[in-house]
């Protein structure tokens, strides 16, 4: 009878340790089946929208940068279009010449002033043929994916490509005096209108913002009538 008590007892204590060890086993698998807290899996939709704000803020810098170069490159013109009246005034040109030499510098000092401003309003930072101020309060800085893209635009090779060309024809020209100097300032300054209005044809394709648009396509108005008359004087000089 004893050893049959013993029997039945032992019995219920292996029950009991089965029935234990699947319990643990349970819980282990719960466990692992609920990630630990912060790693849970992220939301399919809110994934696809910072995706989506990522791309678009991408393609605003995009925008932005062409928009601040397209700029730098008419500040580049103004520059130099600046800079050949008065090396033309210093080399004394006098009638048609001279009014349309005084014609340039007026209305090349005007846009420079515009489009700098301009540039310091949207970001930008570019300076004369120096490196632009590094006084965030002269540059215009502005924070956002804009501060980055605009920024210090005036190292950008298209930038600097253009007034190297610009310094080689001021080097030129210089060289030159009395009627040929003429001449060849009027043909520097058609072929060099020329070649702006097919920079900012072709800059104004990628320009999203609408006032930057805006000042590029008056910009390239005045840059067609300075042609024009340049080509009238080319026709009178050869």
């Amino acid at each position: 009878m004893i050893h049959k008590t013993l029997t039945i007892w032992t019995a219920s204590i292996l029950a009991a340790s089965v029935l234990a060890a699947c319990a643990q086993d349970d819980i282990a698998n719960d466990s692992a089946m609920v990630p630990p807290p912060g790693t849970e899996a992220a939301d399919p939709a809110v994934t696809d929208g910072a995706l989506t704000d990522t791309m678009a803020m991408d393609q605003s810098a995009v925008g932005s940068d062409q928009g601040a170069e397209a700029l730098a490159l008419v500040m580049a013109v103004d520059e130099h279009d600046i800079a050949a009246a008065e090396q033309a005034r210093d080399k004394d040109v006098d009638g048609e010449v001279r009014e349309f030499a005084d014609m340039l510098h007026t209305e090349h000092t005007q846009n420079l002033e515009t489009t700098r401003q301009l540039m310091q309003n949207t970001g930008g930072a570019v300076g004369d043929s120096a490196e632009a101020s590094a006084d965030p309060a002269v540059r215009g800085d502005v924070a956002g994916p804009q501060a980055g893209a605009m920024a210090d635009v005036g190292n950008m090779p298209e930038v600097q490509a253009q007034r190297q060309k610009g310094e080689m024809v001021l080097r030129d020209l210089g060289a030159m005096e009395g009627d040929e100097y003429e001449q060849a300032y009027i043909d520097a300054m058609v072929q060099g209108h020329t070649d702006a209005l097919a920079m900012l044809d072709e800059r104004l394709q990628g320009v999203d913002d609408e006032q930057i648009r805006q000042h590029l396509t008056m910009t390239r108005d005045a840059i067609a009538s300075h042609l024009e008359r340049g080509q009238e004087l080319q026709g009178k000089t050869q």
